[in-house]
This record gives C-alpha cells, sequence and structure tokens, in this order.
C-alpha cells in the first residue's frame, strides 16, 4: 500500500469536498463517527418531510438485513 503525504491527502479531500472521516471510514475505526455526524447535518437540512422518508427508508434497510 501507497503511503500518502498529508498535503495530497487534504488536497483530495478539499477536491472532493469531502472530510478526512469520509475518505478513510474504510481504515479507521473512529471515523464511522466523523461520517455519521455529517450525515446527521444534511439530513438536519432536508424538508421534514424528506428526512421523515430518508430516516424511514434506512430504517427499512437495516431491518430487512441490508448491511
Amino acid at each position: 500500500m501507497k503511503v500518502t503525504k498529508l498535503d495530497t491527502f487534504v488536497a483530495i479531500a478539499n477536491a472532493l469536498d469531502v472530510s478526512a472521516d469520509t475518505l478513510l471510514i474504510d481504515v479507521v475505526a473512529h471515523s464511522v463517527a466523523g461520517v455519521t455526524n455529517e450525515l446527521t447535518e444534511k439530513i438536519e437540512k432536508l424538508p421534514i418531510k424528506e428526512q421523515k422518508n430518508f430516516i424511514g427508508m434506512l430504517y427499512y434497510q437495516i431491518d430487512i438485513g441490508m448491511w
């Protein structure tokens, strides 16, 4: 596995407009919490009806064992 320099990593995150947590979700245990917080912020910006639909969809997919 190639080691990426920090400045390159930051440039990639900025170019993609995502957090470091998002990029590291599969390799760093605590990054899931950061991504969860980001998703919460995005969901809160949606209209209430869309929030309910989105949350309902997540519960449904979890309940049927999609993940």
